[in-house]
């Protein structure tokens, strides 16, 4: 069986990845200095208005904002072009997070009393709470400008290079998102490390720098990221499932058995519960028959023996009798996948160096095997040859030779991509891999490689690519050695090993 390879967890979101920034030292917005006087000239025309702005601001020196904004609005009324009253509702307004109200109140204060830095320097603070970043450097540099004697203006120069550096980082971002949510994932890692460089403890950086390196096949470098993310934020349990799917991906099954473990103990409620409980027993299942194989030798031939039985196409049925359907009235079927498997049928052929043929037949009642597509996840899963985008089922008898001769087979190809909320065509490259995998099937390679980079890998890799490995070649050359190379040129001579 081959276990479809987890689907990695989703990017995180960018509505995730919130900038935040450290106020300057001592200039958090419309604090109150010590002793709860405002340093500039008060400019209460009434004595009522006065009153309340008194009351208002021993309420907001108690952080009492909710109660001393009614008083200080009705002051305002009282006296509508106080400095003091304005001021003060501006940093009721802050505190209520009510930051465009807070703006207009302290552009106010600036009509009446120019000469205000702290009005300055809070609405770029209420500008930067409204994560309107341009015009908060705008506002902050206007206080250093105007103001560079103050005591904080260091402070908030260092503020507005933090926001301009946060900024990028946030660009590096978006950009790498929308980058990989477009499978470009070398370009998106190019810009992740940059974003990694400018801001090293992001958990979300690290978190979508892991899914650039596992997708564009570096699953070494993928599973170092997932864990600095978790390091950073223990809580990110996706990182969990994804490094498993990482460890799986490289043919690491116990290692990989073990984190999605983890995944499940920190995840109990997961919808996914289900689906990995049944990866692990799938995956345990199949430890045992891929044991004598050395992903590293000549070919995998151990792991396509059920039983020590190879499986084969008689030599009378040669050439095989292929339908290949239209798949004209399937959702997501593209006009270049039944070429893809065309092709891949000819990348078999010539790797069996003249020893197996096909012939296309018009109907499927002709054929001995039967290809079709399918935009339903559902019928590419049950028994058989599994995986997430493909299914494949060969039928035959016991020769009494030590080997199961195939009469029939049938493939049955997805077309839409299952990591797609809607129904898209899958790209043209996974439409290969899975094509060689499920013909590979079908021409009686039952089992799968234990090596990452075989078409037949046990799972789906990005380490894996669209197109037949040596080991790939050589096994099924293997498989059919003692047939005569009737349909093609001389054979190439046949691997040591």
């Amino acid at each position: 069986m081959f276990n479809g390879n987890l689907t990695l967890k989703n990017l995180t979101p960018l509505l995730a990845f919130a900038l935040s920034f450290a106020m300057p030292a001592g200039g958090s917005c419309s604090e109150l200095p010590s002793g709860g006087q405002l340093l500039i000239a008060s400019s209460c025309s009434n004595a009522k208005a006065d009153r309340l702005c008194d009351k208002a601001r021993s309420l907001l020196t108690s952080k009492r904002y909710q109660e001393a904004l009614p008083l200080l609005q009705e002051a305002a009324e009282y006296d509508s072009q106080c400095a003091e009253i304005q001021f003060y509702l501006g940093s009721a307004y802050y505190h209520t997070k009510a930051m465009e109200q807070a703006i207009e109140a302290y552009q106010k204060v600036l009509r009446f009393q120019p000469q205000t830095p702290e009005a300055v320097f809070n609405i770029g603070s209420c500008y930067e709470h409204l994560h309107q970043y341009d015009q908060a450097i705008a506002w902050y540099e206007r206080y250093v400008r105007e103001y560079a004697t103050a005591a904080d203006a260091a402070d908030v120069r260092h503020t507005v290079e933090e926001i301009k550096k946060h900024m990028e980082v946030h660009r590096l971002f978006k950009e790498s998102h929308d980058l990989l949510e477009a499978k470009r994932a070398l370009d998106a890692r190019f810009l992740l490390e940059k974003a990694e460089a400018l801001e090293p403890n992001s958990p979300e950086i690290h978190y979508n720098l892991g899914m650039a390196y596992h997708n564009s096949g570096n699953l070494p470098k993928a599973i170092e990221e997932f864990q600095r993310a978790l390091q950073l934020k223990p809580d990110m349990t996706d990182a969990l499932l994804n490094i498993g799917s990482s460890y799986q991906a490289l043919g690491k099954k116990d290692e990989a058995i073990s984190w999605f473990h983890r995944y499940l103990n920190a995840s109990p409620k997961a919808e996914d519960y289900k689906a990995i409980t049944d990866m692990i027993a799938s995956l345990q299942k199949d430890g045992g028959q891929q044991v004598a194989d050395d992903p590293h030798g000549p070919d995998f031939w151990a792991s396509i023996t059920k039983q020590g039985l190879p499986r084969r196409w008689p030599p009378e049925k040669l050439p095989i009798k292929i339908f290949v359907d239209s798949g004209s009235l399937v959702s997501g079927m593209h006009e270049s996948f039944r070429q893809i498997l065309i092709d891949s049928l000819e990348a078999w052929m010539k790797a069996a160096q003249g020893r197996l043929s096909y012939q296309q037949v018009a109907r499927p009642d002709q054929a001995d095997l039967v290809c079709d597509w399918t935009s339903n996840p559902g019928e590419v899963t049950g028994k058989g040859t599994e995986s997430e985008q493909g299914v494949a089922h060969i039928f035959g008898r016991d020769s009494g030779q030590g080997s199961v001769e195939i009469s029939r087979a049938t493939v049955r190809i997805l077309t839409i991509d299952k990591e797609k909320s809607e129904e898209l065509p899958v790209s043209d490259d996974m439409m290969k891999k899975t094509c060689l995998h499920e013909i590979g099937h079908a021409l009686g390679l039952m089992g799968h490689s234990p090596n990452s980079h075989d078409v037949m890998f046990f799972s789906e890799s990005p380490t894996v690519w669209p197109v037949l490995s040596k080991r790939d070649k050589a096994t099924l050359l293997r498989l059919y050695e003692s047939y005569p190379a009737t349909f093609g040129p001389t054979p190439l001579a046949w691997p040591s090993r």
